[in-house]
């Protein structure tokens, strides 16, 4: 009996300290509670609770829970405390109340219901304030889907819509239109005005998407100098055409920054769905076709079937003709120039060829392009002088040690830094005198005439090699460079060698470039002869030194070996 006695007064003395513990959790505990009956007024709150509410204990006696919250969540709140009690399981729900300082606050609430035997049921609403929490979930969030610069959707909340717009079920899938903005040639513009500049350009033109595109349509920042536009649903077509219309004249304008003016232009491609691509993947590849469409024709273009099949080519050509170099696929090929005159070969000018395993030949108005698109053409271009001149040397060492090179350079080789010096060392490395190498220029190169232009045509001549205008009278240049710089030779272009004797006008251009050249004392070359009586005529007035598929198309080196011999035993 005694140990009975024993027993229940250490029960009872855990209960009581069970009791006490329980109160300082309640009272102690972050997160506001209040003690509901099962009418719903407030029988007791703790510290935390007073707190976030900003009342006292007798203020809140007696108080409808449910009116210390905002009220569209009242009705909420009532039915969730019923549902509770009525199946004695705890409810969870997010809910707003004025809180602190009448400042909304965003609570995880939680309904506990609490069974008494012989009295009425009770719950406690345990208050999570959540709104610091919710705020950096959504600073988060912003960072994640938006861009800092522009505060535009970003790329993922772009690619997540795009997502979105595939994947609605079949029966609300309407047509749509993905829409691609470029800011033409923008890395050159932040090479040249510099990031600043640049960073106001974007956001310049992110508000200008802003106020030009209707509200219902999505916009966000895809890349560093694209942006795109999502039409969830085209009902009309025609209108579409009518808005991005307007928005491709709002950007043909100068741009206002910093009190300086700055001129750019701006691409826009569009691919509707579901005809141009039935995935997001295909969407902005061929909207991005469309914009390349767009970069050439000018305007609104959207894509086409025809023009994507050239695009893809180019993209491939792109992507082969970085390795195409290392491979093997690449070599040179020399079309022999003749004197006449003398009736030898003096010289022959250097060809870049492309054989691909797969591909067979590609012609160089194909990838000569994309080289100089991409840069590659200053990496080819090295190896292409390199190979030159160590076949020139082997001709030299045979015998034909006046035998000339001839060898192009486009507007970006023209303007590498290290020009002059790579030139001049890879002649000493091969032996090469200067006055057997030369650099033909495109008349088109000399509308870069600047400061720059001058000095690197000055330089190259300082270390004695030949200079020669390419193409000359096909473009807008003024003539005065042909007396401001050190040239030694005018190549007559192609195009009046065809027509000269068919056209009265290429005829008195023919002879008017002769003779500029004579009374220069200038050298004349004439390219593109494929008839005898085209050379007769260029011999009769004056030009003896020629090229042309008359003579010999441009052949690899081995069967240059035999065209030197064949014209050697001639002599």
């Amino acid at each position: 009996m005694l140990a009975e006695i024993c027993d229940s007064d250490k029960i009872k003395k855990k209960d009581i300290e069970w009791e006490k513990s329980f109160h300082y959790l309640y009272s102690h505990h972050p997160d506001a509670i209040l003690l509901l009956n099962n009418k719903g007024m407030i029988e007791h709150a703790n510290e935390a609770a007073l707190n976030l509410f900003q009342m006292s204990l007798a203020g809140l006696h007696s108080l409808p829970f449910y009116e210390l919250f905002h009220p569209a969540d009242q009705k909420a709140l009532s039915l969730y405390l019923v549902h509770s009690l009525a199946n004695k399981m705890p409810y969870v729900s997010e809910i707003k109340t004025s809180g602190i300082n009448s400042q909304m606050r965003e609570c995880r609430a939680v309904f506990m219901p609490v069974e008494k035997e012989n009295l009425p049921d009770e719950v406690f609403l345990i208050l999570q304030d959540v709104t610091d929490f919710k705020r950096v979930q959504d600073q988060i969030k912003h960072i994640a889907y938006f861009d800092e610069l522009t505060s535009l959707p970003n790329y993922r909340a772009v690619s997540r819509q795009l997502n979105e717009l595939v994947e609605r079920p079949e029966q609300d899938k309407k047509s749509a239109a993905v829409i691609k903005v470029n800011i033409d040639r923008f890395k050159y513009f932040n090479e040249v005005y510099g990031k600043h500049i640049s960073d106001c350009l974007l956001r310049e033109i992110a508000e200008e998407l802003k106020n030009t595109v209707p509200e219902q349509y999505f916009i966000g920042r895809f890349h560093n100098d694209e942006f795109v536009v999502i039409v969830h649903q085209l009902d009309d077509r025609g209108c579409f055409y009518n808005i991005a219309n307007e928005l491709a004249k709002q950007f043909k304008r100068k741009y206002e920054i910093k009190e300086q003016t700055y001129q750019v232009e701006i691409s826009i491609g569009a691919a509707f769905f579901p005809e141009h691509g039935r995935d997001a993947e295909s969407l902005l590849k061929n909207s991005e076709i469309a914009l390349k469409i767009g970069k050439e024709d000018n305007g609104l273009k959207e894509y086409n079937v025809e023009k994507s099949h050239a695009f893809q080519r180019r993209y491939l050509l792109q992507k082969e003709l970085y390795q195409a170099m290392h491979r093997g696929q690449l070599m040179l090929y020399y079309q022999p120039q003749i004197d006449t005159a003398k009736n030898n070969i003096f010289g022959m000018e250097v060809l870049l060829r492309w054989q691909h395993p797969e591909l067979g030949f590609v012609s160089p108005a194909e990838f000569i392009p994309i080289a100089e698109e991409t840069g590659l053409i200053i990496e080819i271009g090295r190896w292409s002088m390199e190979q030159a001149c160590s076949q020139l040397k082997k001709w030299h060492e045979s015998g034909n040690i006046e035998l000339r090179m001839s060898i192009n350079l486009s507007v970006k080789q023209f303007f590498q830094p290290d020009l002059v010096s790579m030139v001049s060392n890879i002649l000493k490395k091969y032996n090469i005198s200067p006055y057997c190498f030369e650099i033909e220029f495109t008349e088109s190169l000399s509308m870069h005439y600047s400061e720059n232009f001058i000095k690197t045509v000055e330089n190259l001549k300082k270390i004695n090699i030949h200079l020669s205008v390419d193409d000359f009278g096909t473009g807008y240049s003024s003539l005065s460079y042909l007396t401001q710089l050190p040239l030694d030779k005018i190549k007559i272009d192609r195009s009046f060698v065809k027509k000269m004797l068919s056209s009265k006008q290429d005829e008195i251009v023919i002879k008017t470039i002769i003779g500029l050249a004579k009374n220069l004392g200038m050298q004349i070359i004439a390219e593109g002869v494929e008839e005898e009586c085209q050379a007769s005529f260029l011999e009769e007035h004056g030009c003896h030194q020629m090229q042309g598929y008359f003579f010999s198309k441009p052949v690899p080196a081995e069967k240059m070996d035999i065209l030197i011999k064949g014209f050697s035993e001639k002599k």
